[in-house]
């Protein structure tokens, strides 16, 4: 068996990530006070955010090509390879059928190697330009 790799090890890549950020909201359970009233007028936390006033929720920015470290170093290549199997007939085997499977993922020198960041070969690209228009490309199916 041979495998070619999208990138080999020592290459320049660059990043691309989903933006997203934390926005906190006031509770709208509590009014934003933290605290709720019972009919026996005791105070507690208020059951819906705990207490903390605000709940958080995540907002998608869009694609765009990685802020910090936008081009790092290729340092491990991972590759897996599941070869399709239609299963065993035996009544008491937990082994299905699958399908045929190829992952490839790369780890960096700037990331971490071992115990770092595992990229996936669909987000490095081997240029600035690349990367940008792949961004461009999901940005523009997320809207549609």
């Amino acid at each position: 068996m041979e495998i070619e790799t999208k990138f080999n090890i020592n290459d320049k890549v660059w990043r691309i990530n989903n933006r997203r950020i934390q926005v906190s909201i006031a509770c709208s359970f509590c009014g934003g006070t933290g605290r709720i009233k019972g009919a026996d007028e005791s105070d507690r936390s208020c059951p819906e955010c705990y207490g903390r006033q605000v709940n958080h929720r995540w907002e998608d920015k869009g694609w765009t090509i990685c802020q910090e470290n936008p081009q790092v170093t290729i340092g491990q290549v991972r590759c897996k390879f599941t070869g399709e199997w239609n299963g065993s007939s035996d009544l008491w085997s937990n082994y299905g059928a699958q399908k045929e499977k190829y992952e490839e993922k790369y780890m960096c020198h700037e990331t971490g190697i071992g115990s770092g960041t595992l990229h996936c070969a669909s987000r490095l690209f081997a240029t600035e330009k690349e990367a940008q228009a792949e961004c461009d490309r999901l940005n523009k199916a997320d809207t549609a």
